[in-house]
């Protein structure tokens, strides 16, 4: 699981550029699905983009505050994310190195665990029993 990485300079820059509610929201919600989807080019497709923002005024807020203030550019299909773009994927970065390192440590745990239970299977005697599979006779009288 990924978290989004909002620093206190984030809505203090955003209110400082003057945007508005609704740019806020649309700027904010698209970064939390970025590091949702884990999308290193920080583009989120046009066509997503009402299902992502919650604001009833996202498409002003896309189009009229944030492309005009520099935090989006538009390429044509997809908005591309430019505000806060270094913390966004040094925050991906981070996160997939902290996925690769605990596989990696899990790996290595399941490894010793392996050579654990095989050396205790080697140990073990053909004449070692437990009380489960020891032939028991019947108690007498009881009919077997």
């Amino acid at each position: 699981m990924t978290y989004a990485k909002f620093g206190s300079e984030f809505p203090e820059r955003l209110a400082a550029d003057g945007m508005s509610d609704a740019a806020f929201r649309t700027h904010a919600e698209a970064v939390m699905w970025i590091y949702h989807v884990e999308v290193w080019d920080l583009r989120v497709p046009m066509h997503l983009l009402r299902r992502i923002a919650g604001s009833t005024d996202w498409e002003t807020a896309a189009v009229k505050d944030l492309v005009a203030a520099g935090y989006w550019s538009d390429d044509g299909s997809a908005w591309v994310i430019r505000h806060h773009r270094q913390v966004i994927v040094a925050s991906l970065a981070a996160q997939a190195a902290k996925r690769e390192r605990d596989r990696k440590a899990q790996q290595s745990r399941r490894e010793r665990l392996r050579e654990l239970s095989a050396d205790v299977s080697a140990d073990t005697s053909a004449y070692q029993t437990d009380s489960q599979t020891a032939s028991q006779s019947a108690p007498r009288g009881s009919g077997w």
